[in-house]
């Protein structure tokens, strides 16, 4: 009961002015007087923090016109007229009704509140906002968003297919590099890949940051960008996906071949605009995502050249990197997360941002498990790129492209959400470290 007023007054109103206001918004006998208080004397009971626009005629701007249009989430109104009161319908719809009232209106939709008083002539429009914050990173996504806009989103397209790229099929690179080129310098991109997604999995969960939309309601992200949107958005998993991968093959390269890793490089870097100019993360998401990458690629390379000198303590190493992971699924599991919620349903589900981490957690485990059996039983020699032995390589690689495709969705129903994401990615790593290295080195061997 009272969800939506309990999540507002937190929300919006003065912390010393919370406790008498809920009091009245969730008392039958005083509900209307507490509405007609906080409608006709905002200005002394909001947190002006959270105030960003204001103003007369708001709802026949351009701007809260296209934000109505674009979202159809379900709003409450909260009035002290009884007959709009608790009225549910879209921002559109709500706008409408509240219009036709004499009396003032809140409207309390996802991320955001907008007051209307048609007796004063005048409505404030509220979004939410993070306390204390400047919201520079709003600006500047706002900023960018006014760009798309004004070349008619020229670059969307290309910036979508980019970070999605990004967490399909880049992976394949480096899985192509370890089978043929480099098994080293490949196992060097894969593990730094796993163990980055996997801390910004936990950093992710722990933080329980909302996204920019969320946040700050001006925010529209383009395309269909939003869909692949998923979980908390810090750190940014796209970033945390492409700066392992993109950075750890140009490390690899830089001696060799100079070009190949100035351009993986630049790879990484529009990967991570890409997630700021869609309107997805903030430039903290991608600035912490990329040291994050930066300090794994480091330690892995320190950790690489000390097992290549004492490989008696691989197998330690795994056992203690196997350790964290479990410890990191029982803490995403079973850590508290911010339970919002606006009417009856929740701002953001845990349990939905939790798939992500199961995910993103069973990578380093399929790394680890995949790595102990190569070195133990397997130990295959990389093909080279351009002779025949390396067919069953490109082989390897048609499949894993289905396998990206397709698993996850034949999992899910089997094992659910959680662990039909974690069983994916498993499979994926674990059959790109260790189960297609036995099926070439077995190839290669019939054709010696």
């Amino acid at each position: 009961m009272y969800i939506t007023e309990k999540t507002f007054v937190n929300a919006y109103i003065r912390r010393e002015k919370q406790e008498r206001l809920l009091f009245e918004l969730c008392s039958a006998k005083k509900r209307y007087r507490g509405l007609g208080r906080f409608c006709h004397s905002a200005e002394d009971l909001l947190d002006m923090r959270r105030v960003i626009m204001r103003g007369y005629g708001l709802s026949d701007t351009a701007e809260i016109e296209r934000y109505a249009d674009k979202h159809i989430d379900r709003c409450v109104i909260l009035s002290p007229d009884p007959e709009i009161d608790e009225y549910t319908g879209t921002l559109k719809e709500t706008l409408a009704v509240s219009a036709m009232s004499t009396d003032a209106a809140l409207i309390v939709g996802e991320g955001y509140a907008y007051l209307q008083r048609q007796n004063a002539a005048e409505e404030w429009n509220i979004f939410w906002k993070t306390e204390g914050r400047m919201m520079i990173d709003i600006e500047y996504l706002l900023l960018l968003q006014r760009f798309r806009e004004m070349i008619h989103d020229a670059l969307t397209p290309f910036m979508e297919w980019i970070s999605l790229f990004a967490v399909t099929y880049l992976v394949l690179i480096p899985i192509m590099y370890y089978w043929t080129c480099n098994k080293k310098d490949g196992l060097y991109a894969m593990g730094s890949y796993c163990y980055t997604v996997a801390i910004n999995a936990v950093v992710k969960l722990t933080a329980c940051v909302y996204r920019p939309w969320i946040r700050d309601s001006r925010v529209v992200p383009a395309g269909d960008a939003i869909r692949t949107a998923t979980g908390y958005s810090f750190p940014s998993g796209h970033t945390s996906t492409a700066g392992p991968i993109g950075a750890g093959l140009a490390i690899s390269l830089k001696k060799e071949k100079k070009p190949l890793a100035v351009l993986c490089m630049i790879f990484v870097l529009i990967v991570a605009f890409s997630r700021n100019y869609l309107g997805v993360h903030t430039p903290q998401d991608v600035l912490v995502a990329l040291l994050e990458s930066y300090i794994v690629l480091r330690l892995m390379g320190k950790a690489m050249a000390y097992l290549g000198e004492h490989p008696e303590k691989e197998n330690r190493f795994l056992l203690i990197t196997v350790i964290l992971c479990v410890l990191a699924v029982i803490y995403i599991t079973y850590k508290p997360y911010p339970m919002v919620y606006i009417g009856e349903k929740l701002l953001v589900d845990p349990q939905k941002m939790m798939t992500d981490g199961f995910g993103d957690i069973a990578k380093l485990f399929g790394f680890i498990a995949g790595r102990y059996v190569e070195k133990t039983w397997i130990h295959f020699e990389e093909t080279g790129l351009k002779t025949k032995k390396s067919i069953p390589a490109w082989i390897g690689i048609i499949i894993m492209a289905a396998i990206i495709k397709w698993l996850k969705g034949l999992l899910t129903p089997v094992f659910g959400a959680h662990w039909g994401s974690f069983v994916n990615s498993f499979i994926r790593i674990f059959f790109a470290i260790a189960v297609w290295p036995l099926v070439i080195k077995l190839c290669n061997r019939e054709k010696s």
